[in-house]
């Protein structure tokens, strides 16, 4: 193979017209052949693999064909511009001290789900203006931000919970002192129905005792010489769909006799569960 050229490498010419590069298909295979016999320590394989490289250099070292009307161009610099409307609300971010594009937290009230360009302002409130990309635009953040074109802000309404009807027991724990007695603390079993959402007074002595949608108690019931106050909380265990109430119980009795005054003021508190049907 590569004996068959030695002479044009010598010279440093192509035989050929169209130049070196049509010699590369047998280039290729000759400069495989040369670095296996290299390696394999064949005779003649140092020649060889001399002469194949000085046949390579012919094209890598050729310096290539001029091509004609053909060549790389530096043009202007490739300068992006926002139309004017964007362009402004950058501006306007910039004005009040804002990042577009920052991160501040979630933008709340919202009517769409659409993307845009969000300013933060104000590290202290956490504002946002948001322009979307179809140029509608929305305002809003911490209490105190400005607003524009959100969703009306929800009211906040209590927990409504489920009925509170039933049969409760539990303990009362009070301490009452006055009167030269005292204090004297006594725990004692008590026991009610709710019906409803009423604790029923079955002696009519008191009446019902109200209780909120949301398990609030708070009652106060005077009469001569005595006056109670009751404050209680019912609750219920969504998982185990038990009903339990706590609460507080002060009560102050105050009697004149002979022009002498005593007084007897009790405070304690109370637990109860709902009984099982």
């Amino acid at each position: 193979y590569w004996w068959q050229h030695q002479t044009y490498y010598e010279e440093g010419v192509c035989p050929r017209p169209e130049g070196c590069y049509a010699q590369m298909p047998t280039i290729l295979p000759e400069m495989s052949d040369a670095a296996w016999d290299y390696v394999a320590e064949e005779p003649g394989a140092e020649e060889q693999w001399s002469m194949v490289w000085t046949q390579a250099d012919l094209v890598i070292g050729g310096g290539g064909q001029i091509i004609e009307g053909a060549g790389i161009t530096v043009g202007p610099p490739d300068i992006y511009t926002y139309p004017a409307d964007v362009q402004t609300f950058f501006d306007e971010c910039t004005a009040k001290g804002g990042i577009v594009g920052g991160t501040g937290g979630v933008k709340a009230r919202l009517p769409t789900t659409e993307s845009g360009y969000t300013c933060w302002y104000d590290d202290n409130k956490k504002c946002w203006d948001f322009l979307t990309y179809s140029k509608e635009r929305y305002m809003g953040g911490n209490r105190g931000c400005p607003e524009q074109g959100l969703v009306p802000e929800q009211p906040q309404v209590p927990a409504v919970l489920d009925g509170f009807d039933g049969f409760y027991q539990g303990s009362e724990t009070a301490t009452c002192s006055g009167a030269g007695v005292g204090p004297i603390t006594a725990t004692e079993p008590i026991s009610f129905t709710v019906e409803g959402n009423q604790i029923v007074d079955p002696s009519g002595t008191v009446g019902n005792i109200d209780i909120d949608r949301s398990g609030n108690l708070n009652w106060t019931w005077s009469f001569p010489y005595t006056t109670v106050e009751v404050s209680a909380k019912f609750s219920k265990d969504r998982l185990t769909g038990s009903t339990s109430v706590a609460g507080n119980i002060t009560s102050l009795t105050s009697v004149d006799v002979e022009g002498v005054s005593f007084q007897v003021s009790c405070s304690g508190s109370f637990t109860a569960s709902r009984v099982p049907q």
